[in-house]
């Protein structure tokens, strides 16, 4: 199993483009840029009537916006001798991004946004896409894969993940299996990730550590400071196990994850 289509959402900021590049070339992959840009509602005066020549220069931004998003896509790919194609929208991000993202292996985009018309919200692709998705900080542009942890939860959401993640464990120059338990249940955790040791055996993946980490309030927080200590470049982890309202209103791992983390994280749902 590889990778055999990448897709790189790209908001005019060349760092994530090269970062989708070079894992590109590294799997050698097609890369697809995607971008898209809605329309800001215009309206005026009191009865909340369009004003046509402001909607006209709001489609021409937003035109404007997906045309430079392309030629810097086009650009800095074409330094790395890579298969690339572009596909833009004046569309909502979350819904065009979910409808094209059937033609990919992996998903890679930036954090978690609130900008509905000019930003991916990384949230509902997570839970929308049906593909892995990588979210990239703003500040990272390159991806070396040499530490990975993998925050093991015995879920469907984490068996899924780790599963998408093997054409990057496979890179690793070491691999940690991460449960995060309660005290009193650390003892369960350990068939758990001998378990997911020996499926990762068989798929030529030998360089695992298994860790069992305590627990504390915030179970982000534990995992975060494992993977700093071990200079990790990607943490992988199923997402929203639990309902995303949930997540929400009491805070969860994969709400943390995108608030938080540092580093790359590999996300399936």
């Amino acid at each position: 199993m590889s990778y055999a289509t990448l897709m790189v959402h790209v908001e005019n900021e060349p760092s994530r483009v090269r970062l989708a590049a070079d894992l590109a070339r590294r799997f050698q992959a097609t890369l697809i840029g995607i971008a898209a840009r809605a329309s800001m509602p215009v309206v005026t005066g009191e009865d909340a009537a369009v004003d046509a020549a402001l909607l006209q220069q709001e489609d021409a931004g937003v035109k404007a916006f997906l045309d430079k998003a392309g030629e810097g896509f086009r650009s800095v790919a074409a330094e790395y001798g890579i298969t690339v194609e572009w596909r833009s929208a004046p569309d909502f991000p979350d819904d065009f991004v979910v409808q094209e993202g059937r033609s990919a292996d992996l998903l890679i985009i930036g954090p978690r946004s609130k900008a509905a018309y000019r930003s991916l919200e990384a949230g509902s692709l997570l839970l929308n896409a049906g593909r892995p998705v990588l979210v990239v900080p703003n500040e990272i542009a390159s991806l070396a894969v040499r530490h990975v942890v993998v925050a093991w939860k015995d879920t469907r959401e984490s068996r899924r993940a780790l599963r998408d993640a093997l054409p990057f464990l496979r890179l690793a120059e070491s691999v940690f299996l991460v449960e995060v338990a309660a005290w009193g249940a650390e003892a369960n955790a350990v068939p758990r990730l001998k378990d997911v040791g020996r499926f990762l055996a068989r798929h030529h993946i030998t360089n695992v550590a298994e860790r069992v980490l305590p627990d504390e309030p915030i179970a982000a927080d534990v995992l975060l400071r494992f993977a700093q200590e071990q200079s990790a470049d990607l943490i992988v982890a199923g997402a929203y196990g639990h309902s995303r309202l949930g997540e929400w209103i009491f805070g969860g791992v994969t709400r943390e994850l995108l608030d938080r983390s540092p580093v790359c994280c590999l996300f399936s749902h």
